[in-house]
């Protein structure tokens, strides 16, 4: 995060960072962000090169978050959480 330059900028990311971990927290049983990134590589690494499901799994838990759990929200607030969501995840 410490290369966006503008303070709001970095401070709506952190805001959607931590909504997204608290909707993981909640609904997924990811505790900690540390497991978030084990998990990531774990899926990644030490999967089958056929096991497709395995490998997109984080990116599915950001697209139920944005088009479930952000459904209320306006289009260009989902399309920014996606977005930053992908460079994190």
């Amino acid at each position: 995060m410490a290369t966006f330059a503008k303070v709001g900028v970095k401070a709506q990311n952190a805001f959607r960072l931590g909504q997204h971990h608290r909707w993981l927290r909640e609904s997924k049983g990811v505790l900690t962000m540390d497991e978030l990134i084990r998990e990531g590589l774990v899926s990644v690494w030490k999967s089958d090169p056929v096991e497709v499901d395995t490998k997109r799994r984080q990116m599915a838990w950001l697209e139920e978050f944005v088009n479930v759990h952000l459904a209320g929200c306006s289009l260009s607030y989902r399309r920014g959480t996606a977005s930053h969501g992908q460079g994190v995840l």
